[in-house]
């Protein structure tokens, strides 16, 4: 899957650059359709930017992942989620993962929500079912259960869409949860380190479900995750431009493109290291405009 990225650099004429650094998104996906994502156990179709994780039967786990990883070291993901008609169980998860299974990656049913035993992994994790205590907790290696923390004043399961916004910045991880219908909301933020607990900055990235005894009408819509990383650039010689962005963005190429209307290219330039850990690809200044983007293979 090519990443979609929402802003480019640009470098204008022959001699001259942009200096300052902008910030790029990169492999921004969506629920938009069955392409590009796997589904596993009772997950339903993925249509129209939305997916049901469990219909309404006991003992359902589902999971939907990309089918390919995606740059975790700093990110912004949000959806709608939605325990239709309220006072079900068990819960859902946004699930980032390095497991051997890849984007078949499904764990069990009830209070597992879909999510326990797959590893490497860290789980952001919405439980509904009351006797756990309405709530949510991030934990390492996908485990679940009590304690949850309260999101009061939101319920989760009060059967209004919740949105449901995440940003992490490399350090701290920040959930601001919305109740869409009393218009309540909750925010927390949690240091932690995604990349050390994953050991890679690439994981696969999606949603997991469940209940058990309780059933239970989960829905998500409305999901949006995009990858963020910066790529600057400026003048670095005679008719020559230098480009940079974080070594650690591994699994990142560097396009280029005319604009508008023209197709991204891989630029072929040779990358090297700088003194600042940084990848550095060092180009002709550009007739003309050009434009360049990170994006995943």
């Amino acid at each position: 899957m090519t990443g979609v990225q929402t802003c480019a650099l640009p470098i204008y004429s022959v001699g001259s650059a942009t200096s300052a650094l902008y910030s790029v998104t990169v492999g921004r996906d969506a629920f938009g359709a069955s392409a590009g994502w796997t589904r596993n156990g009772n997950a339903g179709p993925v249509t129209n930017n939305s997916v049901v994780l469990t219909d309404g039967n006991p003992s359902e786990a589902s999971s939907v992942f990309l089918n390919y990883p995606q740059y975790v070291g700093a990110f912004v993901a949000s959806f709608t989620y939605q325990d239709v008609g309220g006072g079900g169980a068990d819960g859902c998860a946004f699930v980032l993962h390095d497991s051997p299974a890849g984007p078949l990656a499904l764990g069990a049913a009830g209070g597992s929500l879909g999510c326990n035993g797959i590893n490497p992994g860290l789980a952001v994790e919405f439980n509904i079912y009351s006797s756990y205590g309405a709530g949510v907790a991030m934990r390492p290696s996908s485990q679940t259960g009590p304690p949850y923390t309260s999101t009061a004043p939101v319920n989760l399961a009060g059967g209004h869409p919740i949105g449901v916004s995440l940003s992490y910045n490399g350090t701290t991880l920040s959930m601001t949860l919305t109740d869409t219908v009393s218009r309540a909301t909750f925010t927390t933020n949690v240091v932690v380190d995604i990349v050390g607990a994953l050991g890679t900055n690439t994981a696969y990235v999606g949603m997991t479900g469940a209940d058990g005894g309780i059933s239970s009408m989960q829905v998500v819509t409305n999901f949006q995750f995009a990858s963020l990383t910066s790529l600057s650039g400026r003048a670095s010689g005679a008719n020559t431009v230098g480009l940079a962005w974080l070594n650690s963005a591994v699994g990142l190429v560097l396009q280029q493109a005319t604009l508008p209307g023209s197709a991204w290219t891989a630029v072929t330039d040779s990358v090297v290291l700088d003194a600042h850990g940084n990848n550095q690809v060092t180009i002709p200044a550009p007739p003309g405009s050009r434009f360049y983007r990170l994006a995943t293979p």
